[in-house]
């Protein structure tokens, strides 16, 4: 990443976390959602770029946008241009079943009709292929470039973990039986190494925490 930042560079990270062989045998050597593994947790990428043609929040806006949530994102970065916001989780959500993408896009619905109800608008950014920008390097689309750094919590302080049920319980009622549908839908089999059993509201408990896979970095 340093050399990226000295070579006045951009630099990227999966989200999502990533099979190294599969990413390796990839075009341009970058994940896709069939080398997607797990979600180490929830993102919502809030672009708060005020020259584009999409009415988007200003910066200070956004937060007290986040901040009101039930739940608020236990981490944000400063994306130079906006905010990346992010629910980290005790145990990564596998994606062999369908439990996890549901999840997440679920989620940035929810997430971006609350910022709708305040007249601005934001794009989906749920897929599993997603990269955000680094921590500790520089966006370079900026003239001059801006640093991208954590804005919470503080430095060296560990980011908390969020609940996996008390994020489904904040989805409304029409989103959170999207979910369970999902959840559902997943077949037993897709289970990996003593996952955690997680309990939805009307369904039956749902394997979907893997064993711990690595992230790749663009």
């Amino acid at each position: 990443a340093a050399r990226l930042v000295d070579q006045g560079k951009n630099a990227y990270f999966h989200v999502a976390l990533h099979s190294p062989r599969a990413v390796a045998d990839a075009r341009a050597n970058r994940g896709r959602e069939a080398t997607a593994t797990a979600i180490p947790g929830l993102w919502m990428d809030v672009d708060c770029e005020q020259d584009g043609p999409k009415p988007r929040p200003p910066i200070e806006e956004a937060r007290e946008i986040l901040a009101d949530l039930p739940i608020p994102p236990n981490m944000i970065v400063g994306s130079g241009r906006g905010l990346h916001a992010y629910w980290p989780l005790d145990e990564p959500l596998t994606t062999a079943d369908g439990f996890a993408k549901a999840l997440l896009h679920a989620w940035q619905v929810w997430i971006r009709r609350l910022f709708e109800d305040r007249g601005f608008q934001l794009d989906m950014t749920a897929d599993l292929a997603r990269v955000l920008r680094l921590p500790g390097t520089a966006n370079f689309k900026t003239d001059p470039a801006s640093p991208v750094s954590v804005l919470s919590p503080p430095a060296d302080t560990p980011a908390p973990r969020a609940e996996l049920t008390d994020l489904l319980l904040a989805l409304p009622p029409d989103l959170l039986s999207d979910v369970t549908h999902a959840a559902q839908a997943a077949p037993a089999s897709s289970a990996k190494a003593t996952p955690a059993q997680v309990k939805l509201p009307g369904c039956s408990p749902n394997r979907a925490t893997p064993s711990p896979a690595r992230t790749t970095h663009a």
